[in-house]
């Protein structure tokens, strides 16, 4: 079976986004995670965009405004629902699982990044270092 180069659904190229499954919660840690990528995009001559998930634009525009980062809105890439059965996909084509969560007591989205191959960089904290093990790049 071929491998698409792109998402069928989301139109994103394979290996062009980094992924972050968000919500509201603030041990998500969206607040600095959103700081990092603005940081990332000023510093790095590879601007690949922001997938996030499971976010509401609205939330995330005010967000943005607040922080005063409305300069990288159009490197994001809000999908408000991804299907668990696309889910696949969308792990097999991002570049890398963003997973910063300052609290989880395990955190399956690792699991499942990691089993489908995906390079994850995620908080060195809670139970997070427990279910993943060395195989991650801590941030």
């Amino acid at each position: 079976m071929e491998i698409p180069s792109e998402s069928t659904f989301l139109k994103l190229e394979k290996g062009a986004f980094w992924l972050l499954l968000g919500n509201t919660d603030p041990k998500k840690n969206l607040r600095n995670t959103l700081m990092a990528y603005a940081f990332y995009l000023e510093r790095s001559k590879y601007k690949k965009r922001l997938l996030l998930a499971d976010l509401d634009h609205t939330y995330l525009e005010k967000l943005l405004k607040e922080l005063d980062l409305l300069a990288i809105k159009d490197f994001i890439v809000v999908e408000e629902y991804i299907a668990h059965d696309k889910l696949v996909e969308v792990y097999n084509d991002a570049f890398a699982f963003l997973y910063p969560s300052v609290r989880e007591s395990f955190g399956l989205p690792l699991l499942e990044a990691m089993a489908c191959g995906t390079p994850v960089v995620t908080s060195n904290t809670s139970a997070i270092p427990e279910v993943v093990e060395d195989n991650v790049v801590y941030s």
